[in-house]
């Protein structure tokens, strides 16, 4: 009866949304307010069915209701009850269900708690209805979660081991919260410049703050995601990094850095007015960006630990709604974006300036990165050449890039709106520059120019924080906090991948128990390898001690799982976390009688990696509630 029920509710919610829509914009069209209430309250019931059908499909999981086909493949008897709900998102039809229940989640807030009024409330409903109505359709038709099984499966699959993870069974949602955001900004951003509220010459602060609210929520979220999808590569993987340039890790990324350059254009436009068409091209590329992500990872287009399993016809659908969505809303940049005026800054030196610039380095950021993950599949596809584009090209890209970010983000809060002076501006980032530079100096001495790059960095973070002292002394009450810890975090996380990029340092060594061998200036002592049984695995654990050079020990433990049901085995990293370094172990093979194969990592200031990225986090969640409170 299960999936029966949860049909029936999919099925619903697929009415109500077209009905949302559809009366919605006939309500708009005919001036009667009676059918914008009837797409309103289609909007309710939409969004109970889709939760509703949510939650059945959770009960299925925790009961292990073996009679659903996404039950029986992605979750076992014998799995524990945590990876059990996590396996509800942990393929594609539940994710998809999942998408589904967070833009209902996010439309009635738009819509019943947004304060939204007149046309913008009219057509963001309805085109909140349409886009539900293709999204809740293809799900239907081509990815059903609650498809049945026959006969029943006696044992169930499970989850991929891989994926097995607390940080990862966060992961997902966090991720699918910033996309479905961005999307809901789109949808909000086109219901503006349609309903020409954008072109008043007194916009009403409501309108901005709103968005505000929308982008960072979304922004911060999806901080959050890419956070814990890098520590969980970290630690699951066993490569010893948090970022590959993996295909699917750029498609988590290019959204972020469009979502970024939105926060800071939109507080450039709602103050100046400067820019407003450049944003609305900004929310549909992150929107399609969100989309398109979507595409890679289930089209089976994209081969990467990350990606579900996929089915081509699923990825057919999806790129179909990406190339509708495209076209809606490049028809309405074209028929509503123009005639935007524009407000030129007195002076070229002001922080609007500054914002905007960032902006656009944030977004050919991006388009780099577009380049290098989307040119192998297109030159494979054209001519079944395989091309890799691996981190030579993304560093080309990213470090003079971040270097420009870097001084921008210091420079940007330092100087006034509109108007500034040179002089002036001098004497502000003295302090900053001359620290910097004193650091670069220093730097060069300590470690010569073969780290030349690792001192830049270096020394543009000590640029951002001299930066972010000297605007917090001058501005004091005023300061934005927000800004101060997003862009504190970004100096601490500039640090850690530095060092992490040049002072890193590897070894791989066989091993017996009882032998030992030096890295650095520690002894490691291999003490045991026992095999140990768990509910739904087999773990074999090595202990090696480790001894450092002022008399310091601690322990590592690093282990293979062997998976009995699907007989995947997986490498379990162990990593020891200080304030100044990761000592990082992972156990290879048994290679011959008594010997394993070990690698270890000295990984330094990988700490503050986290902690960036939990400022970060912590600077877009206090912008947004700031928002809130002023509402």
């Amino acid at each position: 009866m299960l999936g029966e029920f949860g049909q029936l509710l999919l099925s619903m919610s697929v009415v109500f949304s077209l009905c949302q829509g559809l009366f919605s914009f006939y309500g708009l069209k005919s001036g009667e307010g009676v059918y914008e209430r009837v797409g309103m309250w289609s909007l309710f019931v939409q969004s109970s069915c889709v939760i509703l059908s949510m939650g059945v499909l959770i009960f299925g999981f925790v009961v292990t209701d073996l009679s659903l086909e996404v039950v029986a493949g992605h979750s076992h008897i014998l799995q524990p009850l945590f990876y059990k709900v996590t396996g509800v998102w942990g393929n594609h039809e539940g994710s998809l269900l999942l998408w589904n229940v967070l833009l209902s989640l996010w439309t009635c807030f738009v819509i019943f708690r947004g304060g939204l009024m007149g046309k913008v409330r009219g057509y963001a409903c309805s085109f909140f209805g349409f886009f539900s109505f293709f999204m809740l359709l293809m799900m239907t038709v081509t990815s059903s979660p609650f498809s049945r099984l026959s006969p029943p499966a006696r044992f169930g699959g499970e989850l991929n081991p891989i994926l097995q993870d607390p940080t990862l069974a966060i992961h997902p949602p966090l991720l699918y919260v910033g996309y479905v955001g961005l999307s809901v900004v789109c949808l909000y951003m086109m219901s503006l410049l349609v309903s020409g509220v954008l072109r008043d010459k007194e916009v009403s602060p409501r309108v901005w703050r709103l968005f505000h609210i929308l982008t960072t929520t979304s922004w911060f979220f999806l901080t959050g995601g890419i956070a814990l999808g890098s520590a969980w590569a970290y630690h699951e993987l066993g490569w010893g990094g948090f970022w590959f340039w993996d295909p699917v890790e750029n498609t988590s990324l290019m959204p972020w850095l469009i979502a970024t350059a939105i926060i800071h254009a939109g507080n450039v436009a709602r103050r100046t007015r400067q820019h407003q068409f450049w944003i609305a091209v900004l929310t549909l590329f992150a929107f399609l960006l969100s989309l398109l992500g979507t595409f890679l990872v289930r089209s089976g287009l994209l081969i990467s630990p990350h990606s579900f399993a996929s089915d081509p016809s699923r990825g057919v659908a999806l790129l179909l709604l990406l190339c509708l969505v495209a076209f809606w809303g490049m028809w309405i940049l074209v028929r509503y974006g123009g005639g935007f005026g524009v407000v030129l800054p007195s002076r070229f030196w002001s922080r609007e300036n500054m914002m905007f610039t960032g902006s656009l380095v944030l977004s050919s950021i991006c388009g780099g990165i577009a380049v290098g993950t989307l040119s192998p599949i297109v030159v494979e596809v054209l001519s079944g050449e395989v091309l890799t584009i691996g981190h030579p090209y993304y560093n080309t890209l990213f470090v003079p890039m971040g270097f420009l970010l870097l001084f921008l983000c210091g420079a940007a809060p330092l100087m006034n709106w509109r108007k500034n002076y040179l002089r002036d501006m001098t004497r502000r980032m003295s302090l900053a520059g001359f620290g910097g530079i004193f650091f670069v100096v220093l730097g060069l001495f300590l470690w010569g120019f073969e780290k030349i790059v690792v001192i830049c960095a270096y020394g543009f973070a000590v640029w951002l924080f001299l930066t972010l002292f000297e605007a917090v002394r001058r501005q004091k009450g005023s300061v934005s906090v927000g800004m101060v810890c997003a862009h504190f975090g970004l100096g601490l996380m500039s640090v850690a991948i530095a060092s992490m990029t040049g002072f890193d340092e590897v070894k791989s060594v066989r091993l017996g128990v009882g032998e030992e061998t030096l890295f650095g200036g520690d002894r490691l002592y291999l003490e045991s390898v026992r095999r140990e049984d768990e509910l739904n695995y087999t773990e074999t654990k090595a202990s090696i001690l480790v001894v450092r050079e002022g008399g310091e020990s601690f322990m590592l433990y690093p282990s293979r799982r062997l998976y009995r049901v699907s007989g995947v085995e997986t490498v379990e990293p162990y990593v020891r976390t200080s304030l100044w370094r990761d000592d990082h172990a992972i156990l290879g093979d048994f290679v011959e009688e008594g010997l394993w194969v070990f690698r270890f990592y000295r990984k330094p200031m990988v700490l503050w990696l986290w902690l960036g990225s939990f400022f970060m986090v912590l600077g877009g969640f206090w912008s947004t509630v700031v928002r809130l409170r002023m509402r």
